[in-house]
C-alpha cells in the first residue's frame, strides 16, 4: 500500500488579547482597552503524485485552522470622587483564515484509491466569550460624566478552500470524500458603560463581529477507468458559515442610554462542485445503489444572524447557504459481464440559509438567509448493457433542508426521460446521453426540500420511460409519470404520482398506487395484470388480471372479459364482472360477488369469514366461505359445504342446502326448498313469503319458522313437528312421528311404524297398505283412515274414538270417551268410569284395557283387562269372555256364556250369577284372599275331574277351578254359598 499524507497546516497563532484600559485621572479620560491581534492561518502543502503501478493509494490531508482572535480590553471605570467619563473597551481581533488544500493525483494505476481532504476552518473573532467582560466600556462615578463605548466584536476567520483532481488514472474501488472548512465564529460586542447616576449618559454597545465564510470544496474525476463494481463513492462538502457574534448592550444613564451596537453577520456557507467527466465505469458483477456509483455535492450552510433586542435595524443578517453543483458527462458506463445491475447515485443538497434566530431574551421573528442553488448537468454518457438481462439503477436526490418551510433555495428538475427504444436519456437539462442493451429499468427522483419537521415535500418531477421489444421492468418513484412498454412482457411501476402506464404488446404486468393512475393497454396486446395496493376496477379496459397488494381493504373489479382477481392481506370486496372469473380472497374477510356459472372462488382455510353474493345458482362446496347470498329474482340453487354456512336466497324460487356442519339458511320471497342434515340447522322464513318445503335426515321443529311443507328423507327412525300453519309433513322409510301441531295439517307417515299427532279437526293422516303398524295421537275425537291400526286418545277432553276395519287398538283418555272398533280385532284402552266402548256384533274379537271398573254388557267385546293396582271390577256380558284382574283387590263377573277369568294379584272375588254357564278360573289362590261368589245359587255340588275342581251348580252352570284339589280346606273355606 502506498499512502501520501499531505503536511497540515499549521494552527494559526492566537492573538493575544488587548491590555485593560486604565482607569480615567483627572482631567483625563481613561485610556482605551488594546485591539487583539488577528489570528495567522496557514495554507496547507499542494500535494502531486503519479505512477502509482500496483496495491493501493490512500490519501490524507488536513488545512491548518486559524488562530482565533484576541479579546478586546475591559475600558477603564472613573471611580467615585474622580471627575471623568468611563473608558471605551478596547476592540477585539479579527480569527485567522483555515489553511487551504489542494491536491492532484494523475496517471494511477490502483487497487484501490483512498482519499480524505479537509480544509482548515477559520479562527473565531476576538470576543466570542463575552462572559469574561471583554471590551466593555467603563463605568463614570461623578455627576454629568458618561460611561464608555463598548468595543467591537472581532469577525470570524474564512474556511479554507479544498480542491481535488483525480485524472487520467486506472483504480478498482475508489473513495474521495473532500471537505472545506468552516468559516469562524464572530465574536460578540463589549457593553457599553453605565453614565453617572446624576446626568450621565451610558456608553454605546459595540458591534458584533461577522461570522467567517465557509470554505468552497471542487472536486473533478477527469478521464479515468474503474474496472470492478466495488464501491465506487465520491464526495465534496462546502464549508458551514460561521454564526455572526452578539450585539454590545447599551449602558444605562438618568441623562440618557446608549445605543445597541448591531448584531454580526452571519457567513455565507462554501459551494461546493463535483465534475465527473470522461470517465469509464465497468460493472463486473450485479450490484445496487450502494455498492455501484455514489456521487454526492453538499453545499455549506449559512450561519446564523441574531435579532436586535433593540431595534431591527441592528438586526444581524443570516449568510447564504452555499450551491451544490454536478457535472456528470461524457463518460461510459458498461456491463462487462451478462445479467448486470449499472447502477447510480447522484445526491445533491445544496446549503441551507442561515436560520435567523431570536436573541435569548426576544421572541422577534426575523428573515433567514437565502438557500443554495443546486445544479444538475447530466450529457454525452452512455450506459451500455451486455448480453442477457440487465438493469440501470438511477437515483437523484435533489434537495434542500429548509426551515423556514419554503422551499426557496431548490431548482427542480425537469422531466426526466429514458427511451430504450429510442436509446436516449435526458434528465431534465435537454443535454441526451445514450442508453443501450439495457431491459430493466429502476428510477427514483426525489426532488424537493425537507421542512421544519423534517417532511419531505416533493416537487414531482416527471418521468417518461420508455421500453423496447425485450421483456421490460421499468419502474420510477415519486412524480407523476408515464411508463411505457412497447413490445414485450413486461413490469411497469410508477410508484408514487399519479402515473400513466401503457404496457403494449406483450403480457405485461402493472403498478397502481393512485385513484389518478392511468392504465392502457389495447385489444389483443397479451394477457395482463394490474397490481395495485388501493381500489381498483378494470371495467373499460383490455386487461385480465388484477392482483391487490398489501394489507389494507381495498376492492376489485373486473370487467367483461375472464378476470382473475386476487385480493390483499386485507378484508376485499372482488367482483369479476361478466365473465368466467377466477377470484382468490386471501386473508381478511373478503366478499366475492359472481353473476357467471363459469366464476370460480378460491380460498384456503384459515383466512376470515367470507361471503358470496351471487345472481347465478352456486355451491360452497370445496370452497372455504362461509356465507352465501342470493340476489334478484330468478329461480337459483344454492348449496353450502362442510363449514357453518350462512345461506340467503333472493325473490325468486330457492333450493338452499347448508351441506353438513350447523348451517342458518333465509330463503326469502318464493316457494322455497331447504335441505337439513344438523339438529342445529336453522331455517327462517317470513310471512306470506311463499309457500316452502324442507328436506331433513334429522329430527326437526318448524315451531317458529313459516314454513309450510317438510320431507324426513332417509330411513332412520325420527320425528317431524310443524307450526302453526297448515302443514304437510311427509315421513320417511322409518318409525317416524309426525305432528303438525297447530293448523289443518296433512301427514304421511310412508313405509315404517309411524305416530302421528293430531291436533285440529282438519288434520289428515294418510297411510298406503303394508307402511307399518301406525297410531294417531289425538287430542280431539277422531276416527281413523284407512290402514291406520291404533288411535290414542290424549288430553283430558271427553272426545271420542273411533276405529277403522282393521284391527286397532283405541286408548282413552282421561275425560269421558266413546270407543268405537269397528271392524277387526280390536283393542280398547279406558280411564274413565263412564267410557263407551261400541262394537257391534260381528266385527272381530275385540278387548279392553280398563283402569277403571269396566261392564262389558251392551257391547260385542270379548275380552276385558284391568290395568294398575286400583280395586276395580269387570263384568263380562252375554258373549264368551276372557276376563283379567289388575294387581288390586277385583271382582270378576264373567256374565252368561262360558267365561275364561284370571284375578290377578290381591284378594279378588269370583262373582257367579244365574246364567253363567261353564266358566273357568284359572289363578285360583286362597293364600291371597280370593273368594268364589256362590250366594246367587244358595248351594251346589264339588268333585275333582282330574286336575281341577268342578263346581256344579245345577241347570247348566259350572265353575272349573283350574289345577285345584277339590278336597283342600282352604279352597272349600273360600266358596261363599
Amino acid at each position: 500500500m502506498f499512502v501520501f499524507l499531505g503536511d497540515d497546516g499549521d494552527e494559526g497563532i492566537d492573538g493575544l488579547d488587548g491590555d485593560v484600559g486604565a482607569p480615567g485621572i483627572a482631567p483625563d479620560d481613561g485610556t482605551d482597552g488594546g485591539a487583539g491581534d488577528d489570528g495567522e492561518g496557514l495554507i496547507g502543502h499542494l500535494l502531486d503524485q503519479s505512477d502509482v503501478l500496483s496495491g493501493d493509494l490512500e490519501v490524507q490531508a488536513e488545512g491548518g485552522w486559524g488562530g482565533d482572535g484576541g479579546n478586546g480590553g475591559l475600558g477603564g471605570s472613573a471611580p467615585t470622587g474622580v471627575a471623568f467619563n468611563g473608558a471605551n473597551g478596547g476592540n477585539s481581533g479579527y480569527g485567522g483564515a483555515g489553511g487551504d488544500v489542494n491536491i492532484g493525483i494523475d496517471d494511477v494505476i490502483a487497487d484501490t484509491v483512498s482519499v480524505l481532504v479537509v480544509a482548515g476552518y477559520g479562527g473565531d473573532g476576538g470576543g466570542w466569550n463575552s462572559t469574561n467582560l471583554f471590551g466593555n466600556g467603563g463605568k463614570a462615578a461623578e455627576d454629568g460624566y458618561n460611561g464608555g463605548n463598548g468595543g467591537n466584536g472581532g469577525h470570524g476567520g474564512v474556511g479554507g478552500s479544498t480542491s481535488l483532481t483525480l485524472a487520467d488514472s486506472e483504480a478498482g474501488a475508489t473513495f474521495i470524500q473532500i471537505s472545506a472548512g468552516d468559516g469562524g465564529e464572530g465574536g460578540d460586542g463589549g457593553d457599553g458603560g453605565e453614565g453617572a447616576s446624576v446626568g450621565g449618559t451610558g456608553g454605546n454597545g459595540g458591534l458584533g463581529g461577522h461570522g467567517g465564510n465557509g470554505g468552497g470544496a471542487a472536486l473533478s474525476v477527469i478521464d479515468n477507468l474503474f474496472v470492478t463494481s466495488d464501491g465506487r463513492a465520491i464526495a465534496a462538502t462546502g464549508g458551514k458559515g460561521g454564526d455572526g457574534g452578539f450585539q454590545g448592550y447599551a449602558g444605562t444613564g438618568t441623562a440618557g442610554d446608549g445605543s445597541y451596537g448591531n448584531n454580526g453577520n452571519g457567513g455565507e456557507g462554501g459551494d461546493a462542485s463535483v465534475a465527473v467527466t470522461g470517465n469509464t465505469f465497468d460493472f463486473t458483477s450485479d450490484c445496487g445503489c450502494e455498492d455501484g456509483i455514489v456521487i454526492a455535492v453538499v453545499g455549506g450552510q449559512g450561519g446564523f444572524g441574531y435579532a436586535s433586542e433593540d431595534d431591527p435595524s441592528q438586526d444581524g443578517v443570516s449568510g447564504s447557504g452555499g450551491d451544490a453543483v454536478f457535472d456528470f458527462s461524457g463518460n461510459h458506463l458498461r456491463a462487462t459481464i451478462d445479467d448486470v445491475v449499472i447502477s447510480l447515485a447522484l445526491f445533491l443538497n445544496a446549503g441551507q440559509g442561515g436560520v435567523f434566530l431570536p436573541d435569548p431574551t426576544d421572541t422577534t421573528a426575523g428573515v433567514k438567509g437565502a438557500d443554495g442553488t443546486t445544479d444538475l448537468i447530466f450529457g454525452n454518457n452512455t450506459i451500455e448493457g451486455s448480453a442477457g438481462i440487465d438493469t440501470f439503477q438511477l437515483e437523484v436526490d435533489n434537495f434542500i433542508y429548509d426551515d423556514a418551510d419554503t422551499g426557496v433555495g431548490i431548482t427542480p428538475l425537469g422531466s426526466v426521460i429514458i427511451d430504450l427504444t429510442d436509446g436516449v436519456i435526458d434528465l431534465g437539462s435537454g443535454a441526451t446521453s445514450v442508453i443501450a442493451d439495457i431491459e430493466h429499468i429502476d428510477v427514483i427522483i426525489r426532488d424537493g426540500y425537507f421542512d421544519s419537521n423534517d417532511d419531505f415535500h416533493d416537487s414531482g418531477v416527471a418521468v417518461y420511460l420508455r421500453g423496447n421489444a425485450a421483456a421490460n421492468d421499468l419502474g420510477s418513484s415519486e412524480g407523476d409519470d408515464e411508463l411505457k412498454g412497447e413490445a414485450g412482457n413486461d413490469t411497469l411501476n410508477g410508484y408514487g404520482g399519479d402515473d400513466t402506464v401503457i404496457g403494449g404488446l406483450g403480457d405485461d404486468v402493472l403498478y397502481v398506487d393512485s385513484d389518478f393512475d392511468v392504465v392502457v393497454e389495447l385489444d389483443g396486446e397479451g394477457k395482463d395484470m394490474v397490481v395495485s395496493t388501493i381500489t381498483w376496477s378494470l371495467v373499460g379496459t383490455f386487461i385480465e388480471d388484477l392482483y391487490l397488494d398489501g394489507f389494507d381493504d381495498v376492492d376489485g373489479t373486473g370487467n367483461d372479459g375472464a378476470n382473475r382477481l386476487t385480493g390483499s392481506a386485507g378484508n376485499n370486496r372482488l367482483d369479476g364482472g361478466v365473465g368466467a372469473d377466477s377470484m382468490y380472497g386471501g386473508d381478511g374477510d373478503d366478499t366475492y360477488y359472481v353473476d357467471d356459472l363459469g366464476d370460480r372462488i378460491y380460498e384456503d382455510a384459515g383466512m376470515g369469514r367470507d361471503v358470496v353474493i351471487s345472481w347465478v345458482s352456486l355451491s360452497l362446496v370445496g370452497r372455504v366461505v362461509e356465507q352465501l347470498y342470493l340476489i334478484g329474482s330468478d329461480n337459483l340453487n344454492a348449496t353450502g359445504n362442510t363449514l357453518a354456512n350462512t345461506i340467503d336466497g333472493n325473490d325468486g324460487h330457492n333450493v338452499i342446502d347448508g351441506g353438513e356442519n350447523y348451517d342458518k339458511m333465509y330463503g326469502g320471497l318464493g316457494n322455497d326448498t331447504y335441505y337439513v342434515d344438523h339438529v342445529d340447522d336453522k331455517v327462517y322464513e317470513f310471512l306470506n313469503a311463499g309457500t316452502d318445503v324442507i328436506y331433513t335426515s334429522v329430527e326437526y321443529d318448524l315451531t317458529g319458522r313459516h314454513i309450510e311443507v317438510a320431507y324426513l328423507t332417509g330411513s332412520a327412525d325420527m320425528a317431524l313437528f310443524g307450526n302453526s300453519l297448515a302443514n304437510a309433513l311427509h315421513g320417511n322409510d322409518g318409525g317416524n312421528l309426525l305432528d303438525g301441531r297447530a293448523g289443518n295439517d296433512s301427514l304421511w307417515g310412508g313405509l315404517g311404524d309411524d305416530t302421528y299427532g293430531v291436533n285440529a279437526s282438519g288434520d289428515v293422516v294418510t297411510e298406503l297398505d303394508g307402511e307399518g303398524t301406525d297410531t294417531v295421537e289425538s287430542s280431539r275425537s277422531y276416527a281413523l283412515g284407512d290402514f291406520v291400526e291404533n288411535l290414542f286418545l290424549t288430553g283430558a277432553s271427553d272426545i271420542n274414538g273411533t276405529g277403522n276395519g282393521l284391527n286397532n287398538a283405541l286408548v282413552g283418555n282421561e275425560g269421558h270417551n266413546v270407543l268405537t272398533g269397528g271392524l277387526g280385532d280390536d283393542s280398547y284402552y279406558v280411564q274413565a268410569g263412564n267410557d263407551v266402548v261400541v262394537e257391534a256384533a260381528g266385527e272381530g274379537n275385540d278387548e279392553v284395557h280398563s283402569s277403571v271398573s269396566f261392564l262389558l254388557w251392551g257391547t260385542y267385546v270379548e275380552g276385558l283387562v284391568l290395568t294398575g293396582t286400583a280395586n276395580i271390577d269387570a263384568t263380562g256380558n252375554n258373549q264368551v269372555n276372557s276376563l283379567f284382574g289388575n294387581d288390586g283387590n277385583n271382582v270378576i263377573d264373567g256374565g252368561g256364556a262360558g267365561d275364561l277369568l284370571w284375578g290377578g294379584l290381591g284378594a279378588d272375588t269370583f262373582l257367579f250369577q244365574a246364567g253363567c254357564r261353564a266358566d273357568s278360573i284359572y289363578d285360583f289362590d286362597a293364600s291371597e284372599g280370593d273368594v268364589i261368589d256362590l250366594s246367587a245359587f244358595g248351594s251346589g255340588t264339588i268333585s275333582q275331574a282330574g286336575s281341577h275342581a268342578l263346581i256344579d251348580l245345577g241347570s247348566g252352570n259350572l265353575v272349573w277351578v283350574r289345577d285345584t284339589d277339590a278336597t283342600d280346606a282352604g279352597f272349600l273355606g273360600a266358596i261363599i254359598w
